[in-house]
């Protein structure tokens, strides 16, 4: 079993899983978007490639206009 750390502040609110890339997307008290990856023995590590235009990882959801709200 593994336990990862995204920020000091960070609850989970929602995860989701994808089989065929073996990553979680999480969202929480953050307006971020995480995916996390699973390794076969359970240990999770934030995928460090999904950044968005600051170069964190995750995707910040803060102040983004969306064609249906």
């Amino acid at each position: 079993m593994s336990r990862l750390s995204l920020s000091a502040d960070f609850r989970a609110h929602w995860t989701g899983r994808d089989a065929k890339t073996k990553r979680l997307v999480t969202t929480g008290s953050e307006n971020r978007i995480f995916l996390v990856k699973l390794s076969r023995s359970g240990a999770l590590s934030v995928d460090e490639s999904f950044k968005d235009d600051n170069g964190k990882p995750g995707f910040d959801m803060a102040n983004r206009k969306w064609p249906l709200g």
